[in-house]
């Protein structure tokens, strides 16, 4: 009786056993866009795998991690913040990230890729990494 005074009468309950159609709809075409995105993951893969056999080649330190999230290590807080700036100016968006997020001197740049990168754009970011960590850039 207590249980159900509470579903006929609750002020917070009421209406709320339904989605709202706009909702529903939103879940609908999320669940499609997961359905038809393999594409993209596996590009992604693709760009991650060439990102990381390019810097093996150019002597550029590369991630145990496949994600494509890839961490560069590079030291010092101000040099990771220099060589990210200087990847700025050439129109190359890569975070530094530092202490307290990461421990001291395990400064890193956040080297994101996503499905709206190239292949291009990949070699252009290691070319240019390499040359700004070799003092090149």
């Amino acid at each position: 009786t207590i249980i159900e005074a509470f579903i006929q009468k609750a002020r917070t309950y009421i209406y709320t056993t339904a989605l709202l159609p706009s909702l529903a709809a939103t879940i609908i075409h999320t669940l499609n866009m997961i359905k038809e995105s393999n594409d993209m993951r596996l590009h992604i893969r693709e760009l991650v795998a060439d990102y990381k056999k390019l810097s093996k080649k150019a002597g550029v330190r590369v991630s145990k991690f496949d994600s494509h999230i890839q961490p560069l290590i590079i030291g010092g807080a101000n040099e990771t913040i220099q060589v990210s700036k200087a990847l700025y100016k050439k129109n190359i968006l890569v975070s530094a990230i530092r202490p307290p997020t990461v421990p001291k001197d395990t400064s890193r740049l956040r080297i994101s890729i996503t499905a709206a990168h190239t292949k291009k754009d990949i070699s252009f970011l290691v070319k240019t990494i390499s040359n700004i960590l070799n003092g090149h850039g």
